[in-house]
């Protein structure tokens, strides 16, 4: 099976996705960078958005040699997660060695805000590795299911301690990606700029940073160690560069 440089269902650098959320919440209150890396979140881009993140690994997955790879991934939203439905689209090269953008796949997500107040809590599904190409085809269809959340704690500091948490289950994620299993993980934003998260992510965990130029928050840059614990023998390291262009279409 051809792998990507994260699990099947995961190949968007989910620093990007971590990014997302907070663009759908109120701004009020969000004065601190957020991010959950190495689990999926149930929250869409938001509307008219278009997105861009490029990634490199310091391994392969399922690779018994030790290389590393990048791939880049494209995407946009559809819809208001608020008040309705959300749609995310996102188009995945998996590799950028060699013929350049000759293997990849398409993923969708739908989401929606199910309940509001204190702690929104938003319900996601996934659907990853269709209309693939290339040596991607090899790779089985992914689904996810996710529930993902948002808190903001008075820590009593000049502005409130955001949190985000996401959980699932999805068709490929134990067994090296090839049973169903669980997935949770819980994000802190630690400044303007500065945000960490830990994950775990069926038989492995995932811990991370990202940083977002105070001059330029549609820019962010993620580091994380992904199997931490070395449990499934394929520890590395994963950087991203994300860019998020907000109404670049839809009015």
């Amino acid at each position: 099976m051809y792998q990507c440089l994260k699990p099947p269902g995961l190949c968007l650098p989910l620093a990007l996705i971590g990014a997302l959320p907070a663009a759908a919440q109120d701004d009020s209150g969000l004065d601190k960078h957020l991010t959950l890396l190495g689990v999926p979140s149930a929250v869409t881009a938001p509307h008219g958005s278009v997105f861009a993140s490029l990634a490199y690994a310091t391994q392969r997955v399922n690779s018994s040699e030790d290389e590393g790879d990048g791939s880049l991934a494209l995407g946009l939203g559809l819809g208001d997660i608020n008040d309705g439905l959300g749609i995310q689209l996102t188009s995945q090269i998996v590799s950028l060695e060699n013929d350049f953008a000759d293997s990849g796949f398409f993923g969708l997500k739908l989401g929606r805000r199910i309940s509001a107040g204190q702690t929104p809590l938003y319900l996601g599904l996934s659907v990853g590795n269709f209309g693939a190409w290339g040596n991607a085809d090899d790779n089985d269809t992914t689904v996810d299911a996710m529930l993902t959340g948002f808190h903001l704690f008075d820590t009593g500091g000049s502005a409130p301690t955001p949190v985000m948490f996401s959980l699932g289950y999805g068709s490929h994620v134990r067994d090296r990606f090839t049973e169903p299993g669980g997935f949770a993980g819980i994000g802190v934003g630690l400044s303007p700029w500065l945000a960490s998260s830990v994950s775990w992510y069926g038989d492995y965990g995932t811990l991370g940073v990202s940083w977002s130029p105070p001059s330029n928050r549609k820019l962010s840059i993620t580091a994380s160690v992904v199997d931490v614990t070395d449990a499934i023998d394929e520890r590395r390291g994963v950087f991203s560069v994300n860019f998020v262009l907000p109404k670049a279409f839809g009015g």
